[in-house]
Protein backbone atom coordinates (compact mmCIF):
# COMPACT_ATOMS: atom_id res chain seq x y z
CA UNK A 1 0.00 0.00 0.00
CA UNK A 2 2.42 2.52 0.61
CA UNK A 3 4.67 1.58 -2.58
CA UNK A 4 1.49 2.35 -4.27
CA UNK A 5 1.22 5.86 -2.43
CA UNK A 6 4.74 6.47 -3.14
CA UNK A 7 4.32 5.98 -6.78
CA UNK A 8 1.12 8.26 -7.12
CA UNK A 9 2.86 11.41 -4.37
CA UNK A 10 6.11 10.94 -7.41
CA UNK A 11 3.86 11.64 -9.98
CA UNK A 12 0.49 13.22 -8.87
CA UNK A 13 1.85 16.64 -11.09
CA UNK A 14 1.13 14.09 -14.39
CA UNK A 15 -2.24 13.50 -13.12
CA UNK A 16 -3.41 16.84 -11.22
CA UNK A 17 -3.90 18.63 -15.06
CA UNK A 18 -6.92 16.10 -15.91
CA UNK A 19 -9.28 17.20 -12.85
CA UNK A 20 -8.13 20.82 -13.23
CA UNK A 21 -9.14 20.96 -16.86
CA UNK A 22 -12.24 19.16 -15.89
CA UNK A 23 -12.73 21.99 -13.50
CA UNK A 24 -11.83 24.86 -15.79
CA UNK A 25 -14.29 22.98 -18.62
CA UNK A 26 -17.23 22.82 -15.98
CA UNK A 27 -16.51 26.38 -14.79
CA UNK A 28 -16.90 28.01 -18.94
CA UNK A 29 -19.56 26.29 -19.37
CA UNK A 30 -21.36 27.58 -16.92
CA UNK A 31 -19.72 30.89 -17.61
CA UNK A 32 -19.32 30.94 -21.48
CA UNK A 33 -18.24 34.53 -21.45
CA UNK A 34 -15.01 32.74 -19.41
CA UNK A 35 -13.91 30.42 -22.05
CA UNK A 36 -14.40 33.80 -24.76
CA UNK A 37 -12.05 35.62 -23.05
CA UNK A 38 -9.63 32.84 -22.67
CA UNK A 39 -10.38 32.21 -26.45
CA UNK A 40 -9.70 35.92 -27.48
CA UNK A 41 -6.67 36.65 -25.27
CA UNK A 42 -4.85 32.98 -24.36
CA UNK A 43 -5.79 30.37 -27.08
CA UNK A 44 -6.10 31.99 -30.06
CA UNK A 45 -2.78 33.80 -29.90
CA UNK A 46 -1.05 30.63 -28.82
CA UNK A 47 -2.36 28.74 -32.17
CA UNK A 48 -1.79 31.50 -34.38
CA UNK A 49 2.16 31.42 -32.79
CA UNK A 50 2.66 27.43 -33.28
CA UNK A 51 0.54 27.40 -36.48
CA UNK A 52 3.44 30.23 -37.93
CA UNK A 53 6.42 27.84 -36.31
CA UNK A 54 4.59 24.45 -37.85
CA UNK A 55 4.90 26.57 -41.39
CA UNK A 56 8.10 26.52 -41.21
CA UNK A 57 8.21 22.38 -41.23
CA UNK A 58 7.86 20.48 -44.95
CA UNK A 59 5.02 18.23 -43.36
CA UNK A 60 2.52 18.97 -41.17
CA UNK A 61 3.88 18.78 -37.11
CA UNK A 62 1.22 17.16 -36.11
CA UNK A 63 1.87 14.19 -37.95
CA UNK A 64 5.66 14.28 -36.27
CA UNK A 65 4.23 14.62 -32.54
CA UNK A 66 1.49 12.06 -32.73
CA UNK A 67 4.42 9.47 -33.92
CA UNK A 68 6.88 10.99 -31.48
CA UNK A 69 3.64 10.39 -28.96
CA UNK A 70 2.88 6.88 -30.12
CA UNK A 71 6.79 5.76 -29.78
CA UNK A 72 6.94 7.63 -26.37
CA UNK A 73 3.59 5.47 -24.96
CA UNK A 74 5.23 2.11 -26.72
CA UNK A 75 8.33 2.16 -25.36
CA UNK A 76 6.86 2.92 -21.96
CA UNK A 77 4.52 -0.36 -22.20
CA UNK A 78 7.39 -2.06 -23.48
CA UNK A 79 9.72 -1.10 -20.59
CA UNK A 80 6.97 -1.63 -18.31
CA UNK A 81 6.37 1.88 -17.02
CA UNK A 82 2.65 2.10 -17.53
CA UNK A 83 2.25 5.24 -15.31
CA UNK A 84 4.59 7.27 -17.21
CA UNK A 85 1.95 6.52 -20.46
CA UNK A 86 -0.80 6.68 -18.21
CA UNK A 87 0.39 10.02 -16.81
CA UNK A 88 1.20 11.38 -20.84
CA UNK A 89 -2.34 10.39 -21.84
CA UNK A 90 -3.82 12.12 -19.38
CA UNK A 91 -1.75 15.28 -19.48
CA UNK A 92 -2.59 15.18 -23.64
CA UNK A 93 -6.06 15.23 -22.27
CA UNK A 94 -5.95 18.03 -20.13
CA UNK A 95 -4.42 20.14 -22.40
CA UNK A 96 -7.36 19.01 -25.16
CA UNK A 97 -9.82 19.64 -22.75
CA UNK A 98 -8.44 22.80 -21.19
CA UNK A 99 -7.75 24.49 -23.98
CA UNK A 100 -9.75 23.75 -27.61
CA UNK A 101 -12.45 22.22 -24.90
CA UNK A 102 -13.09 25.07 -23.32
CA UNK A 103 -13.15 27.01 -26.78
CA UNK A 104 -16.52 25.05 -27.64
CA UNK A 105 -18.12 26.23 -24.57
CA UNK A 106 -18.38 30.17 -26.10
CA UNK A 107 -21.49 31.48 -27.37
CA UNK A 108 -22.06 31.05 -30.76
CA UNK A 109 -21.61 33.68 -33.09
CA UNK A 110 -23.38 36.91 -33.24
CA UNK A 111 -22.58 37.32 -36.81
CA UNK A 112 -25.99 36.97 -39.25
CA UNK A 113 -25.95 36.18 -43.06
CA UNK A 114 -28.67 38.57 -43.73
CA UNK A 115 -31.25 40.91 -41.59
CA UNK A 116 -34.40 39.92 -43.60
CA UNK A 117 -36.10 36.63 -43.35
CA UNK A 118 -36.24 34.28 -46.76
CA UNK A 119 -37.51 31.66 -47.55
CA UNK A 120 -35.43 28.15 -47.86
CA UNK A 121 -35.91 27.98 -51.62
CA UNK A 122 -35.19 31.71 -52.21
CA UNK A 123 -32.04 30.96 -50.64
CA UNK A 124 -30.85 28.05 -52.73
CA UNK A 125 -32.26 30.44 -55.71
CA UNK A 126 -29.62 32.95 -54.26
CA UNK A 127 -26.99 31.04 -53.96
CA UNK A 128 -27.25 29.03 -57.37
CA UNK A 129 -26.97 32.71 -58.70
CA UNK A 130 -24.20 33.52 -56.78
CA UNK A 131 -22.45 30.16 -57.76
CA UNK A 132 -23.34 30.90 -61.76
CA UNK A 133 -22.08 34.76 -61.44
CA UNK A 134 -18.47 33.72 -59.71
CA UNK A 135 -18.12 30.26 -61.95
CA UNK A 136 -14.44 30.73 -63.22
CA UNK A 137 -11.07 28.37 -63.68
CA UNK A 138 -9.85 26.82 -60.10
CA UNK A 139 -6.07 27.89 -59.20
CA UNK A 140 -4.07 25.36 -57.48
CA UNK A 141 -4.46 24.31 -53.97
CA UNK A 142 -1.65 25.51 -52.85
CA UNK A 143 -2.80 29.30 -54.41
CA UNK A 144 -5.97 28.42 -52.92
CA UNK A 145 -4.58 27.84 -49.82
CA UNK A 146 -2.56 31.17 -49.30
CA UNK A 147 -5.42 32.87 -50.41
CA UNK A 148 -7.06 31.94 -47.60
CA UNK A 149 -6.16 33.82 -44.50
CA UNK A 150 -6.77 37.27 -46.38
CA UNK A 151 -9.90 36.20 -47.00
CA UNK A 152 -11.02 35.61 -43.25
CA UNK A 153 -9.37 38.78 -42.16
CA UNK A 154 -11.79 40.21 -44.58
CA UNK A 155 -14.56 39.00 -42.37
CA UNK A 156 -13.03 39.56 -39.30
CA UNK A 157 -14.78 42.41 -38.18
CA UNK A 158 -18.18 40.93 -39.26
CA UNK A 159 -17.68 37.92 -37.16
CA UNK A 160 -15.94 39.37 -34.11
CA UNK A 161 -12.66 37.00 -34.50
CA UNK A 162 -8.95 38.26 -34.48
CA UNK A 163 -7.26 39.12 -37.83
CA UNK A 164 -3.87 39.52 -39.08
CA UNK A 165 -0.44 36.71 -38.28
CA UNK A 166 -2.53 33.59 -38.88
CA UNK A 167 -0.76 30.79 -41.16
CA UNK A 168 -2.35 29.50 -43.76
CA UNK A 169 -4.01 26.11 -43.54
CA UNK A 170 -1.86 23.25 -45.59
CA UNK A 171 -2.81 19.74 -47.44
CA UNK A 172 -2.92 17.19 -45.00
CA UNK A 173 -0.69 15.31 -46.14
CA UNK A 174 -3.00 11.98 -45.73
CA UNK A 175 -5.93 12.83 -48.31
CA UNK A 176 -6.33 9.01 -48.92
CA UNK A 177 -6.74 7.92 -45.25
CA UNK A 178 -8.88 11.30 -44.79
CA UNK A 179 -11.25 10.29 -47.71
CA UNK A 180 -11.59 6.57 -45.85
CA UNK A 181 -12.66 8.45 -42.43
CA UNK A 182 -15.12 10.83 -44.75
CA UNK A 183 -13.23 13.65 -43.42
CA UNK A 184 -13.06 17.07 -45.42
CA UNK A 185 -10.15 18.66 -43.35
CA UNK A 186 -9.41 18.51 -39.47
CA UNK A 187 -7.41 21.63 -36.83
CA UNK A 188 -5.15 20.60 -34.52
CA UNK A 189 -5.17 22.37 -31.42
CA UNK A 190 -2.19 21.02 -30.36
CA UNK A 191 0.04 22.18 -33.05
CA UNK A 192 -2.44 25.09 -34.53
CA UNK A 193 -2.39 23.75 -37.72
CA UNK A 194 -5.55 23.55 -39.98
CA UNK A 195 -5.02 20.43 -42.33
CA UNK A 196 -7.14 19.72 -45.13
CA UNK A 197 -8.21 17.09 -47.73
CA UNK A 198 -6.22 17.94 -50.83
CA UNK A 199 -7.74 15.19 -52.85
CA UNK A 200 -11.38 17.06 -52.80
CA UNK A 201 -12.88 18.64 -56.41
CA UNK A 202 -11.41 22.16 -56.21
CA UNK A 203 -14.72 23.76 -55.88
CA UNK A 204 -14.94 22.43 -52.15
CA UNK A 205 -11.09 23.81 -51.20
CA UNK A 206 -11.85 27.45 -50.61
CA UNK A 207 -14.96 26.74 -48.25
CA UNK A 208 -13.39 23.93 -46.16
CA UNK A 209 -9.90 25.57 -46.24
CA UNK A 210 -11.78 29.23 -44.10
CA UNK A 211 -13.87 26.60 -41.86
CA UNK A 212 -10.69 24.96 -40.68
CA UNK A 213 -8.60 28.09 -40.90
CA UNK A 214 -11.45 29.53 -38.63
CA UNK A 215 -10.98 27.23 -36.23
CA UNK A 216 -7.43 28.20 -35.60
CA UNK A 217 -8.73 31.98 -35.02
CA UNK A 218 -11.27 30.53 -31.74
CA UNK A 219 -13.83 29.45 -33.67
CA UNK A 220 -14.89 26.40 -32.05
CA UNK A 221 -18.54 25.22 -33.36
CA UNK A 222 -19.14 23.46 -36.08
CA UNK A 223 -22.25 25.44 -37.49
CA UNK A 224 -19.71 28.82 -36.51
CA UNK A 225 -16.90 27.34 -38.51
CA UNK A 226 -19.28 27.11 -41.62
CA UNK A 227 -20.87 30.65 -41.14
CA UNK A 228 -17.48 31.70 -40.72
CA UNK A 229 -16.16 30.23 -44.09
CA UNK A 230 -19.16 30.84 -46.06
CA UNK A 231 -18.95 34.82 -45.19
CA UNK A 232 -14.91 34.83 -45.70
CA UNK A 233 -15.60 33.35 -49.55
CA UNK A 234 -18.67 35.83 -50.16
CA UNK A 235 -16.42 38.67 -48.91
CA UNK A 236 -12.87 37.24 -50.82
CA UNK A 237 -11.73 39.25 -54.16
CA UNK A 238 -11.09 35.76 -55.55
CA UNK A 239 -14.14 35.11 -58.11
CA UNK A 240 -13.51 31.18 -57.12
CA UNK A 241 -13.59 31.67 -53.30
CA UNK A 242 -17.12 33.11 -53.93
CA UNK A 243 -17.98 30.24 -56.00
CA UNK A 244 -16.49 27.86 -53.77
CA UNK A 245 -19.35 29.84 -50.89
CA UNK A 246 -21.85 29.57 -53.01
CA UNK A 247 -21.88 25.76 -53.85
CA UNK A 248 -20.68 24.85 -50.88
CA UNK A 249 -23.43 26.34 -48.92
CA UNK A 250 -26.10 25.65 -51.65
CA UNK A 251 -25.12 21.59 -51.13
CA UNK A 252 -26.07 22.37 -47.27
CA UNK A 253 -29.43 24.06 -47.96
CA UNK A 254 -30.72 21.54 -51.01
CA UNK A 255 -30.02 19.14 -47.91
CA UNK A 256 -32.49 20.83 -46.03
CA UNK A 257 -35.11 21.80 -48.68
CA UNK A 258 -35.20 18.33 -50.17
CA UNK A 259 -36.35 16.99 -46.71
CA UNK A 260 -39.09 19.85 -46.19
CA UNK A 261 -40.32 20.57 -50.17
CA UNK A 262 -40.04 18.05 -52.69
CA UNK A 263 -41.45 20.09 -54.93
CA UNK A 264 -39.36 23.35 -54.52
CA UNK A 265 -36.18 20.91 -54.30
CA UNK A 266 -37.11 19.62 -57.74
CA UNK A 267 -37.52 23.45 -59.01
CA UNK A 268 -34.45 24.85 -57.86
CA UNK A 269 -32.37 21.32 -59.24
CA UNK A 270 -34.04 22.27 -62.61
CA UNK A 271 -32.74 26.02 -62.56
CA UNK A 272 -29.55 25.43 -61.47
CA UNK A 273 -26.70 26.02 -64.37
CA UNK A 274 -24.61 23.56 -65.72
CA UNK A 275 -21.40 24.64 -64.04
CA UNK A 276 -23.02 24.80 -60.58
CA UNK A 277 -24.71 21.31 -61.15
CA UNK A 278 -21.58 19.79 -62.34
CA UNK A 279 -19.52 21.39 -59.35
CA UNK A 280 -22.20 19.62 -56.63
CA UNK A 281 -22.20 16.68 -58.94
CA UNK A 282 -18.64 16.79 -58.49
CA UNK A 283 -18.60 17.40 -54.63
CA UNK A 284 -21.32 14.42 -54.53
CA UNK A 285 -19.67 12.04 -56.58
CA UNK A 286 -16.52 12.34 -54.80
CA UNK A 287 -17.57 11.10 -51.56
CA UNK A 288 -20.32 8.51 -52.65
CA UNK A 289 -17.75 5.52 -52.85
CA UNK A 290 -16.92 5.95 -49.44
CA UNK A 291 -20.29 6.52 -47.79
CA UNK A 292 -21.87 3.68 -45.74
CA UNK A 293 -18.14 2.19 -45.76
CA UNK A 294 -17.24 1.04 -42.13
CA UNK A 295 -13.98 3.23 -41.80
CA UNK A 296 -16.77 6.13 -42.85
CA UNK A 297 -19.20 4.98 -40.43
CA UNK A 298 -16.58 4.44 -37.52
CA UNK A 299 -15.29 7.87 -38.21
CA UNK A 300 -18.90 9.75 -38.34
CA UNK A 301 -19.85 7.94 -35.12
CA UNK A 302 -16.55 8.58 -33.42
CA UNK A 303 -17.24 12.58 -34.54
CA UNK A 304 -20.50 12.48 -33.23
CA UNK A 305 -19.68 11.07 -30.10
CA UNK A 306 -16.68 13.82 -30.11
CA UNK A 307 -19.16 17.02 -30.45
CA UNK A 308 -21.67 15.25 -27.95
CA UNK A 309 -18.97 15.01 -25.56
CA UNK A 310 -17.47 18.64 -25.92
CA UNK A 311 -20.48 20.01 -24.36
CA UNK A 312 -21.60 22.63 -26.94
CA UNK A 313 -22.80 20.21 -29.91
CA UNK A 314 -25.71 18.82 -28.78
CA UNK A 315 -26.83 17.87 -32.25
CA UNK A 316 -23.75 16.36 -33.12
CA UNK A 317 -23.00 16.15 -36.53
CA UNK A 318 -26.25 17.67 -37.71
CA UNK A 319 -24.30 20.63 -36.62
CA UNK A 320 -22.36 21.51 -39.66
CA UNK A 321 -25.89 22.29 -41.47
CA UNK A 322 -27.18 24.42 -38.55
CA UNK A 323 -25.33 27.79 -39.88
CA UNK A 324 -28.30 27.42 -42.85
CA UNK A 325 -30.53 28.72 -40.41
CA UNK A 326 -28.99 32.14 -39.75
CA UNK A 327 -28.29 32.04 -43.64
CA UNK A 328 -32.20 32.20 -43.63
CA UNK A 329 -32.58 35.14 -41.38
CA UNK A 330 -33.53 32.94 -38.69
CA UNK A 331 -32.27 33.31 -34.70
Amino acid sequence: MRRRFSFFARRARFFLPLPAAALLLAACRAHPGWAAALTAHVYAPCWRLLGRAAAYLPLPACWALAGGFALFAALCVFRRRFGRALAAVLTALAVFLGGWGVSCQKAPLAAQITSERISLEQLCAQLAAAAEENACAAPDADAIFAAVPASLDAAADRLGIPAGGFAAPRASGLSSLLTRLFTEGIFIPFTGEALVNEAMPACCLPFVACHEAAHARGVAREEDANLAAYLACSLSDDAFFRFSGAVCALSFALDDLRAADAAAYARVCGALSGRTRDALCARSAFWEPYRGTRAAAAAVSVNEGYLFSIGAQESGTAAYGEFVERMLGND
